[in-house]
């Protein structure tokens, strides 16, 4: 066992030992290997400090790399000549730390220099066969480490750090045509102003004054919302149509003025690319970017646009002034009076129909404003609404920047694994060890995630383990060797300990501080990611060193042991499991529950001893004393009156929170972020039907949809289609005459299409709205006809007068533009009915499992003329009958271990049921435990004496099946 580091020691490192304050951002200028420190000093502003230091980077044996000719001499040489100084690290005697990175190069004459020396020496250390021998990081990360400083040390809320948010309005899409007519800034020192755009030269006076604004205030952090993708381009291209010194204007603490780089954006488990702007001496981000990284991990997030976000946080004003995109240039410049009432932000134009003598009718109500005021006032609550998504959202980041030894801005879109990759690279440096050879990336045994009861079920019950992964390693000493000092679990164990202290006390403030509450909720944020992030790492060793492909099985195998334990535990107190998702177990409570009692041991941090449990909070009690330890403890997530269980990670649960009613959907088969609206209205009211258990309602409602869709009752806004412009038509041109991987062309896009048919002038960020007017249920947007019938020709030629050429693409589809779309919010037309019902039907059709097996094929139909009439009877709802024959999941095949479970507790020679403590394992299903070791034992044994000459597959449980026959 290796020694426990102590938190203090933890703690003092993940904070920088070096105590210097106030760092908000570093540069770095190659010419003359020199630091930069950005300060934002409490009494003086922000100030720019000079420092200096040695770079280094890790390097391997590079023995048979004709390293300098493999000439000692050559090599002595040219250290003498880029003063370069090669030290051995610690290994311990661990073979990975001895096979991997164990020697650091620093170099006294700069950063270039220690490039050149490998270079000259016939290495790059970033070339395609060589980088596995090298871990170079930037300047900037490697000052922060070598000095063991951190940003923002002193500064302990994001509120303190001194920021500046901005946004644009346009008259248009395009800077090539389009102009700036206002800018709006606002920081969180007081400041909130307009830049207006008028008169000779007016806006480029405006782009002059907004960059004059930040060289005077020199804030911390710049950021805009989608400010990457269209603010910042657009200012710069109208800024270089105008004439505008932007250099001049950017160069604040250095000649060197803005800059763009690529970046690249981490969503969950996808990259994308973003131009980065770059200004010396500033903090520059998209606060989009954090609100979309929360967006991929967090399914309630239904989307990233700022109005809908400021609604989430529910933070949104009362009175919340809102302009149509297109209509703030026309109502800006036209200036014309409107109807203003201040309490709602609504407002109506003087003389429309209905505004007749509205202040007499309504005093003191409306106020009359100018047009400009309303698109100013429109403008202003943008910037309110930008600076509150960056208060919530940012705070992890801020946090995080105050830990990670690296700029804020790559923070800000990093991965996970790189944060724990940093970390350790900072304590492998101050420690003088080796950085360890990678573990070779392999496919593990995953989660448990399985369903097992089909349908719809009444008082459920969700239980889950607190911080399931973390607490298995912590608890069961689950990490890499070459961790040789056993700093991973120490940080781990100082992560968890702190973030439970965060959520205790924000939960005891929660009524009488709730400022304090939200900051102590706030802390726990990154800390929450960190440990969440850890078992991401381990199991990515192409990023992460460290990494360790048996560790990352061992964690997930003892977790699918866990829940099989929580299985058997509870089925004997009489819950009826329902579904299984790695780290929880969903439960129908039994009759009796309310019955069910407990006195606490308190053999379990969350047990009390001596107190009286009743219900379910009883049974849980129970199950921690009885199987739970040190860090590893069962809570309940969740109870619910209904759900339904529609598939393997698609359920739908009924909960209630604050008294109110709110309906949860989990997994894609239900919900979908391009779900048309008349989908998700109606699944916003059947559900709530299904969900009260009431079958005939939902099948009347299904029907009146039916109607409606059949008779092209339901509005164009409602049905269409939408699609942003992320490409020229010239762009999109060449790209539809490349090809994929298959070597078939590139896929049409209708949007695109009926861009280039129509002759519109679309810009870059356009949505276009469109509608599918096919005739065929199978009749797509866009088709390419390479081998058209007698049919299809004939009515070409009967259309068009001519015949069909080969390979012709067939638009079935028509746009609706963004005015319609908003102002004609009940607009009907021409739709596919065939596609639309069919499309309807697809999304209704995995909810028909909560019916009765005899009327499911009778409910969904394709003309209401043909539909069915059913009685509350026959309508009651169901579980246990799936629609498909593989649609549900046999309980025996889920206590049974897999054959890749079986194969990996063989691989560690381990028992599988190492985990229960005590006794405990006697107090669970003794058949299956011993069926489990049985089919253990027997997969060793036939490698062990590989009598015969059978091979066995592994594809699901065969070891299983042949253990039955021992």
């Amino acid at each position: 066992m290796k020694e426990v580091i102590s938190q203090e020691i933890i703690e003092n490192f993940l904070n920088g030992s070096d105590p210097e304050q106030y760092i908000v951002g570093v540069e770095y200028d190659y010419p003359t290997n020199k630091i930069y420190k950005i300060i934002q000093d409490p009494e003086k502003g922000k100030i720019v400090k000079e420092d200096t230091f040695i770079p280094f980077l890790w390097v391997g044996d590079l023995t048979g790399l004709n390293f300098y000719q493999n000439s000692k001499a050559l090599q002595k040489k040219a250290m003498t000549k880029y003063g370069i100084l090669i030290k051995k690290l610690d290994t311990h005697g661990n073979e990975r730390l001895e096979n991997g990175l164990s020697y650091i190069v620093q170099c006294l004459k700069g950063y270039q220099s220690l490039i050149s020396f490998f270079r000259e020496g016939g290495i790059d250390p970033w070339g395609e066969k060589t980088k596995q021998y090298f871990t170079l990081l930037s300047p900037v990360e490697q000052y922060l480490i070598d000095k063991k400083k951190r940003l923002f040390k002193g500064i302990d809320d994001y509120s303190g750090v001194y920021r500046f948010v901005f946004d644009i309005e346009t008259t248009g899409l395009d800077p090539e045509v389009n102009k700036i007519i206002l800018i709006g800034v606002k920081d969180n020192h007081g400041l909130q102003k307009t830049i207006p755009a008028f008169g000779e030269d007016g806006e480029k006076k405006c782009i002059e004054e907004f960059f004059k604004i930040i060289r005077e205030l020199k804030p911390t952090i710049i950021g805009g919302y989608n400010s990457a993708f269209f603010d910042w381009p657009f200012i710069l291209k109208r800024a270089e149509i105008l004439g505008v010194d932007v250099q001049g204007l950017t160069s604040i603490f250095t000649r060197r003025g803005i800059t763009e780089k690529e970046g690249v954006l981490k969503l969950a488990n996808e990259v994308e690319p973003y131009k980065q702007h770059v200004i010396w001496g500033f903090n520059i981000i998209d606060i989009a970017h954090a609100v979309r990284r929360a967006q991929a991990i967090n399914s309630d997030i239904k989307s990233w646009g700022l109005k809908y976000i400021t609604k989430y946080l529910e933070k949104e004003k009362p009175n919340r002034v809102y302009v149509d995109g297109e209509k703030i240039s026309s109502i800006y410049l036209t200036n014309d009076n409107f109807y203003v009432n201040p309490k709602t932000g609504g407002y109506r134009k003087i003389g429309e129909p209905g505004t007749e003598n509205l202040l007499t009718k309504f005093p003191n109500k409306f106020e009359i404003w100018p047009g400009r005021k309303i698109v100013e006032q429109y403008l202003d609550d943008d910037l309110y609404e930008t600076m509150v998504v960056d208060d919530s959202f940012s705070q992890s980041t801020f946090l995080l920047s105050k830990l990670v030894p690296t700029t804020y801005e790559r923070i800000a879109t990093m991965g996970t694994a790189t944060l724990w990759k940093l970390i350790m690279l900072a304590w492998s440096y101050e420690n003088n060890l080796a950085i360890p050879a990678k573990d070779e990336k392999r496919a593990i045994t995953g989660g448990l995630s399985r369903l097992l009861n089909v349908g719809y079920s009444k008082n459920i019950v969700k239980f889950d383990y607190a911080s399931l992964y973390p607490s298995i390693q912590l608890v069961y000493d689950v990490f890499p060797d070459c961790d040789v000092m056993g700093v991973q679990k120490s940080m781990l164990k100082y992560f968890r300990d702190i973030r439970i202290t965060y959520k205790r006390l924000a939960g005891e403030l929660k009524d009488s501080d709730p400022v304090m509450a939200e900051m102590y909720d706030r802390k726990q944020l990154p800390i929450k990611i960190f440990i969440n992030a850890y078992f991401g790492s381990l199991s990515a060793p192409q990023v992460f060193p460290w990494g360790d492909m048996n560790m990352g099985e061992t964690i997930t195998c003892t977790g699918r042991q866990c829940l099989r334990m929580m299985i058997m535990f509870f089925m004997k107190k009489g819950y009826k499991p329902l579904v299984m998702d790695t780290d929880g177990v969903n439960f129908e409570t039994p009759d009796d529950i309310n019955e069910h009692t407990y006195i606490g041991k308190g053999l379990n941090e969350l047990v009390t001893e001596g107190k009286e449990y009743k219900g379910i909070e009883a049974d849980t009690a129970e199950f921690n004393d009885i199987f739970m330890r040190n860090e590893m403890g069962l809570d309940i997530d969740y109870t619910a009156p209904a759900c339904i269980n529609v598939s393997r990670k698609n359920y739908i649960i009924k909960l209630i929170k604050k008294g109110k009613e709110k309906i949860k959907l989990t997994g894609n088969t239900i919900k979908s972020k391009k779900l048309p609206q008349y989908i998700v209205e109606f699944l916003d009211e059947g559900l709530k039907h299904l969900l009260n258990g009431d079958g005939l309602s939902f099948i009347e409602l299904y029907y009146e949809y039916v109607d409606k869709i059949y008779n092209k009752q339901i509005p164009l806004a409602k049905i269409a289609n939408k699609s942003r412009v992320k490409q020229s038509v010239e762009d999109y041109k060449k790209h539809i005459t490349k090809t994929t991987k298959s070597g078939s062309l590139m896929s049409r896009q209708a949007h695109m299409e009926l861009i280039i048919q129509n002759d519109y002038p679309a810009g870059l960020g356009d949505t276009i709205y469109y509608v599918n007017n096919g005739t065929k249920k199978t009749s797509g947007d866009v088709q390419k006809i390479t081998k058209p019938t007698k049919k299809q020709k004939q009515e070409y030629e009967e259309k068009y007068g001519v015949e069909m050429p080969n390979n012709f693409i067939e638009i079935n589809c028509y746009m609706i533009s963004e005015k319609d779309i908003q102002e004609n919010p009940d607009m009907l037309g021409d739709y596919n009915v065939l596609r639309y019902l069919n499309t309807f039907n697809k999304r209704i059709e995995p909810l028909l499992c909560v019916f009765k097996p005899e009327i499911r094929e009778d409910i969904l139909v394709d003309n209401p003329n043909d539909r069915q009439f059913f009685t509350k009877t026959q309508c009651e709802l169901v579980n246990g009958y799936p629609l498909k024959e593989d649609g549900q999941d046999k309980l025996d095949e889920v206590m049974t271990l897999s054959d890749s479970e079986v194969l990996f507790w063989n691989r560690v020679g381990r028992d599988p049921f190492f985990m229960y403590v005590d006794n405990s394992i006697e107090l669970v299903d003794q058949y299956w435990v011993n069926y489990n070791r049985k089919v253990v034992s027997f997969q060793a044994e036939s490698i062990k004496n590989n009598e015969d000459e059978e091979i066995i597959e592994t594809n699901g449980h065969d070891y299983a099946y042949h253990a039955t026959h021992i």
